[in-house]
């Protein structure tokens, strides 16, 4: 295919006992994040976040949780989610505070009912649990004080707002986990192995995920900007990708040397175009052996291959105010979001070549 490729070039200019304070639930998601990273440590978000932008194929949109979101339960035997299930409710804290065998079958119970999809109600006294749970743990006791309705509902809370009820995991991995929490509250956790620190580092890695999703969709914030700056983050690590100044993001294979593109000439060049989750292919945008003068195309494209050489190929992610920023966009391509070229630079005629 040979010209300008429909949407690559542009047109114009880049333009009782006294109550404490109840707890929060960034605060019971508190204890689940440090229990996992006391687990393993440096967790890293290495997947991007399952909103319109996603560069996981696995992820789909819509409301934050979706079982298409967990990825862990086929590659990890089931003792490891044992192993897990014990070693949160270690580093957490939990089997600090001195169940008995009544309190902790409840608050596996009210923990297995959220994974369920019907967690128990959290009420006053179980509200009161939580809020004394560090007093707690430093004590070793909880026994007497609450009842089982507040242990089972407080298994629930921990489960539905640090976010492991939304992990997509199947029957057998769910009780294998909370076998292995209810042994540690006990006193008898299981052993950690190296599968199970791999499955709580992937489980971080998806907590976290669905956090930033949750941060997406929330009402107000962030905007268009945070989203955006989010995405540039996670596809830079992902790819491997370096950024400039202008926003470009871009990673450069060598090619044979020589002669770099600049304005006014003109190059020959294959392109494949995809939408911002990486899969969506965008052949309106694409082509083999184009041909064009630098200055009609893209700022972000034109920045880009004054980077390569002859034979060199690359990868360039364009934020929108490096390709089609207010100006209108191609049909079929979602306005305001980024844009993901494979180029290869295969000519540079200068410009005072002769005809």
């Amino acid at each position: 295919m040979a010209g300008q490729v429909p949407g690559v070039g542009r047109e114009a200019p880049p333009s009782g006992r006294p109550r404490r304070e109840l707890v929060s639930p960034a605060r019971i998601r508190l204890v689940v994040a440090v229990a996992l990273a006391a687990c393993v440590a440096g967790r890293a978000h290495a997947q991007m976040s399952a909103d319109a932008w996603s560069t996981d194929p696995n992820s789909t949109a819509g409301s934050p949780g979706r079982a298409a979101r967990a990825r862990s339960g086929p590659g990890f035997p089931l003792p490891a989610y044992g192993a897990m299930g014990s070693s949160m409710a270690q580093t957490g804290h939990l089997a600090d505070i001195g169940w008995n065998a009544e309190q902790a079958a409840a608050f596996v119970d009210g923990m297995r009912a959220a994974f369920q999809g019907r967690p128990f109600p959290l009420d006053d006294e179980a509200r009161q649990l939580i809020a004394d749970m560090g007093r707690l743990a430093a004590r070793a006791k909880s026994g007497p004080d609450y009842p089982l309705p507040a242990c089972g509902a407080i298994g629930s809370f921990l489960a539905v707002t640090g976010h492991l009820a939304e992990l997509g995991w199947d029957a057998a991995q769910v009780s294998a986990f909370l076998d292995g929490m209810g042994a540690a509250l006990l006193g008898k956790p299981y052993p950690l192995d190296g599968n199970a620190r791999r499955l709580i580092a992937d489980t971080g890695r998806q907590i976290g995920d669905i956090e930033d999703r949750r941060r997406l969709d929330a009402p107000r914030s962030p905007d268009q900007a945070g989203r955006l700056e989010l995405y540039m983050r996670k596809i830079r690590s992902r790819l491997g990708l370096q950024q400039s100044e202008s926003g470009l993001a871009y990673r450069v294979e060598l090619g044979r040397g020589g002669v770099r593109p600049r304005p006014g000439d003109t190059i020959v060049f294959n392109l494949a175009a995809t939408a911002a989750d990486g899969t969506t292919n965008l052949p309106q945008m694409s082509g083999e052996r184009v041909r064009m003068r630098m200055e009609k195309l893209l700022p972000g494209l034109m920045e880009g291959l004054q980077m390569m050489t002859i034979d060199a190929s690359a990868v360039f992610v364009l934020p929108p105010s490096v390709s089609f920023s207010d100006n209108p966009w191609p049909d079929g391509v979602q306005r305001g979001s980024p844009l993901i070229f494979k180029v290869t630079l295969l000519d540079v005629i200068p410009q005072d070549a002769p005809p």
